[in-house]
């Protein structure tokens, strides 16, 4: 089973912070908003739960062992529990993320 799922924003127009937490609590989840600063970076680590990361705004960089997914706004990443991995703002914008869960 794969540990790390990204889906990239395919559709036409910018995805907006309303219609991304929309689809997530389509799906049952209840989202939160996440914000890092330019230079910020989260080392390894993971967590007791499977995770969903939405980019609303700015980049992140996730890093699992050697695999580094870049996501821009729209994009998702989803962690199984358990996964470790790292990240970091890419760039010099500020990243806004919402960040969900089924615990």
């Amino acid at each position: 089973m794969q540990k790390v799922k990204v889906i990239r924003w395919q559709r036409t127009g910018k995805p907006t912070l309303g219609l991304l937490e929309k689809e997530l609590q389509a799906e049952g989840f209840d989202p939160n908003l996440f914000t890092s600063n330019p230079g910020d970076v989260y080392p390894d680590h993971s967590h007791a739960y499977d995770e969903v990361r939405v980019m609303v705004k700015g980049r992140m960089k996730f890093i699992v062992g050697e695999e580094k997914y870049v996501l821009n706004p729209g994009d998702r990443i989803e962690f199984l529990k358990g996964t470790v991995h790292s990240a970091e703002v890419d760039g010099e914008q500020m990243a806004v993320m919402l960040v969900a869960s089924k615990k």
